[in-house]
């Protein structure tokens, strides 16, 4: 049996509950959709659960941010204010 991959969103730009997302990745795909500016009011447990991250622009992505993220091993930036910060504090 295969594992479900989960994929967090921490700062959605949709109305919707990721209609197209979920329909595109299929159900072999666990979603947690949050609408945050703040990292800080992530759960930590939906972090610490995530295999990817599926990012917009607001939740500034540091090391702060990834170290909250222990199995995290793909991030996709759903926008074009995707930094070079970000990109050197991935490990």
């Amino acid at each position: 049996m295969v594992s479900q991959l989960h994929l967090l969103t921490p700062d959605a730009q949709y109305a919707d509950d990721g209609e197209i997302e979920r329909r595109t990745a299929g159900p072999q795909v666990k979603w947690t959709i949050c609408r945050e500016i703040f990292a800080n009011r992530i759960p930590d447990a939906s972090l610490a659960d995530a295999d990817g991250l599926v990012v917009w622009h607001e939740v500034p992505i540091d090391a702060a941010f990834i170290a909250r993220l222990p199995r995290c091993r793909i991030m996709t930036c759903g926008w074009l204010f995707f930094t070079i910060r970000t990109i050197t504090c991935w490990r």
